[in-house]
């Protein structure tokens, strides 16, 4: 039996692992680890989001295109994310191939913070719905003007 998981699900899954990471004070590659889940967890939860009120998501890791597209169909998102795009991006990219640290402990912190709690919000305003899909690049197709990942 194949058991699919929703992106809300997957999400919880990156707090964990962030949480979990951060709390390794005593090894600095886990600082990274907590960054890159801290950031797939936002993303995921944003596209939970997006999933429910639009039918659709784009796929893309770019948050610029993400929020572009959830403008375009009027979904609200926490403001917070627009003030940390930089380090967002920084998250999803540097933190898979930079030799050195993105961020600092406190920022990643705060940004598991805000994640949490929009996780927690999202849940209960939405009780943990679980979306089920078919092929999402069949999906993403049929999406009107969807914004183009260009990974």
């Amino acid at each position: 039996m194949l058991i699919r998981f929703s992106l809300l699900q997957r999400a919880w899954g990156d707090l964990e692992t962030a949480s979990f990471s951060l709390d390794r004070l005593d090894d600095d590659i886990f600082l990274d680890v907590a960054a890159y889940h801290v950031e797939q967890a936002i993303e995921k939860v944003f596209k939970y989001t997006l999933s429910l009120r639009t039918g659709l998501y784009p796929e893309t890791h770019k948050f610029p295109l993400i929020i572009d597209y959830a403008v375009k169909h009027g979904v609200s998102y926490p403001s917070w994310i627009d003030n940390y795009l930089d380090e967002l991006r920084d998250f999803v990219g540097q933190t898979r191939y930079s030799s050195s640290l993105v961020a600092g402990r406190s920022t990643v912190r705060k940004l598991l913070d805000l994640a949490t709690q929009w996780y927690d919000e999202v849940e209960r305003e939405f009780g943990g719905e679980l979306i089920e899909r078919g092929n999402e690049n069949e999906e993403s197709s049929n999406m009107e003007n969807p914004p183009q990942s260009s990974l």
